[in-house]
């Protein structure tokens, strides 16, 4: 896509690490016990292996690289040190994140741009509480969307942001 920055060393940097971690070990195990050991991996299999916390870092540091302050809300039920009873942090169903960056309007004052998102590890799909509490912020005018991918993401965000004032230049364009 035209305008975006170059997300080959963003996306793949930690992800390629780990499977490689997991290879060797596997392949540890199983030398030791005797098993063949199958080191070939199409796209498909990798594909399925991504977590929500592989989707997440993709897209937080893309929009990171894009100057975006991107922040974790904590939401649900929560032990205290020692007693049995929860408490429940946050409002049932909220968005997971919330980006946030400085921007200049039409009028060349100080504003902010602003949107709240929640990711899944592909395949997976959000809660109806998860759902409705998207859809409330959609209706009340505050962009909010889910993913379960980085491609998802991407197109969602060139077709909604796009390459702004904001968007920096300088990222591997």
């Amino acid at each position: 896509m035209k305008g975006l920055p170059d997300i080959s060393s963003i996306v793949s940097d930690g992800f390629a690490e780990r499977q490689k971690a997991r290879e060797a070990r596997r392949e540890r195990w199983k030398e030791a016990k005797g098993l063949p050991v199958y080191r070939r991996y199409d796209r498909r299999e990798m594909a399925l292996a991504l977590k929500e916390k592989d989707v997440s870092e993709q897209i937080v540091r893309y929009l990171q690289a894009l100057g975006w302050t991107v922040v974790r809300q904590q939401s649900g039920l929560f032990s205290r040190p020692g007693s049995k009873s929860r408490i429940r942090i946050g409002e049932v169903g909220a968005a997971d994140w919330y980006a946030v960056r400085s921007a200049y309007g039409r009028t060349l004052r100080l504003s902010s741009e602003f949107f709240y998102f929640e990711l899944k590890a592909p395949g997976k799909k959000p809660s109806p509480e998860q759902l409705l509490w998207l859809d409330s912020k959609k209706r009340s005018g505050i962009p909010a969307e889910w993913f379960s991918g980085f491609n998802s993401f991407r197109e969602w965000y060139s077709g909604n942001w796009g390459r702004h004032a904001g968007d920096s230049a300088g990222v591997g364009l």
